[in-house]
């Protein structure tokens, strides 16, 4: 700190390469809380607008590691009402929003599961596909042999 205020009190002309060092550090400084505060700001806004759509069925993990699903959503005051254990002795507990860590809603795995099956059916039509061509080029290889052979035979006579 005295090293700050002697530098400030020293002559502007002995000091002025020391001023703009002293600036760029203020400015990296600042740049670089930018680059961490702006993406975080956005994770912030993703995981607010996400929480908001949550419903009833949706699985949750909460930041203390409870898994549950979600039984009532009560948006005014800000919390949930899940359900752990299992489906003979549930146990419903009240859980706030911010205290969701993560979460499956149902529609997310119904969308998963969708492009899974989709991505299964092209990969089983491409296989088809290859079998048929790989087929295909067998017949037309034993075509040409059986024309080489007949052309081969009448050459001969």
């Amino acid at each position: 700190m005295l090293n700050i205020l002697a530098f400030f009190a020293d002559e502007p002309t002995k000091n002025n390469s020391s001023i703009w060092i002293i600036l760029a550090m203020v400015a990296i400084f600042v740049v670089m809380m930018l680059l961490m505060m702006i993406p975080q700001r956005k994770q912030r806004k993703k995981m607010s607008e996400t929480l908001e759509k949550l419903a009833p069925g949706d699985k949750i993990t909460t930041a203390g590691g409870i898994m549950g699903s979600i039984v009532e959503v009560n948006s005014e005051e800000g919390y949930f009402i899940i359900q752990t254990g299992s489906e003979e002795n549930p146990t419903y507990l009240k859980i706030l929003r911010n205290a969701i860590y993560s979460f499956d809603s149902v529609a997310k795995i119904e969308e998963e599961e969708r492009q899974r099956i989709e991505e299964e059916e092209r990969i089983r039509a491409e296989k088809e596909a290859m079998k048929a061509n790989k087929d295909g080029n067998a017949r037309d290889a034993e075509n040409n042999d059986d024309l080489k052979i007949d052309g081969d035979s009448s050459e001969n006579e």
